[in-house]
C-alpha cells in the first residue's frame, strides 16, 4: 500500500499533538498533588527583578509552579521576596509571595524577562523628601511633567495637539521599562 507525503505529514503532526497533550496531562496530574519546586529558575527570576528595578538587589526564598485556587490558572509563585535599597544592604520592602508572569518569547531564547508581578502580603518603605521626591521600596518616583493644553480656534487641532502632548509625556515616562505591570495586595 502506498502512502502519500501528505498522509505521512498528517501522521507525524497527529503524533506530535498527542505527545504535547500527554505532556500537559502529566503536568496537570503532577500539579494536582501540589506545587512543583522550580528552584532552578530562582537565579534567573532574581536577575530579572533586579534588572526591572534598575540594578537594585532583590532576594527570593523559593520559586514554585502551582495552580492558583481563586483563578484556576497555572502560576509561577515566588516566596519570601526582599527588596533592597540602592546600597544593597538595607531592606526597602518585603513580600511573603509574588505571582510572576514571564515573557514567553524571551523564555524561548533562554532568558527570563518580566511582564507582570503581583506582590502579596508585605511591607514597602515609603520616603518623601523635602524636595518633593517620592521613593517607594528604594524606587524613585519622578514627578510627571505637567501637561500643556493648547488653545486653538479649530476643535480638531486642539484635540490633536492635546493628545500628542499626553502621548509624548507618557512615552517619555515609560520608555525603557521592561516590566509592564506591578500590583500589590494586602500591604502595609
Amino acid at each position: 500500500m502506498r502512502q502519500t507525503t501528505g498522509i505521512i505529514i498528517l501522521e507525524v503532526l497527529t503524533g506530535l499533538v498527542l505527545l504535547v497533550a500527554l505532556a500537559f496531562g502529566a503536568l496537570a496530574w503532577r500539579l494536582s498533588s501540589g506545587p512543583i519546586d522550580v528552584t532552578f529558575l530562582k537565579q534567573d527570576i532574581q536577575a530579572a527583578l533586579t534588572e526591572a528595578r534598575d540594578g537594585r538587589k532583590v532576594a527570593i526564598g523559593g520559586v514554585k509552579l502551582q495552580l492558583v485556587d481563586d483563578q484556576s490558572t497555572l502560576a509561577l509563585v515566588a516566596n519570601d521576596i526582599t527588596f533592597f535599597d540602592t546600597s544593597g544592604t538595607k531592606k526597602a520592602g518585603t513580600a511573603s509571595a509574588a505571582e510572576i508572569d514571564l515573557d514567553a518569547s524571551a523564555l524561548l531564547f533562554g532568558t527570563a524577562r518580566l511582564n507582570e508581578i503581583t506582590l502579596k502580603s508585605g511591607t514597602l518603605q515609603i520616603v518623601r523628601y523635602d524636595t518633593g521626591l517620592l521613593e517607594i521600596a528604594g524606587e524613585e518616583i519622578k514627578p510627571i511633567a505637567p501637561l500643556h493644553f493648547y488653545e486653538a480656534d479649530d476643535r480638531l487641532l486642539y484635540i490633536e495637539q492635546s493628545l500628542m502632548n499626553v502621548l509624548s509625556t507618557l512615552g517619555d515616562r515609560l520608555s525603557g521599562q521592561p516590566l509592564r505591570s506591578m500590583r500589590v495586595e494586602d500591604f502595609s
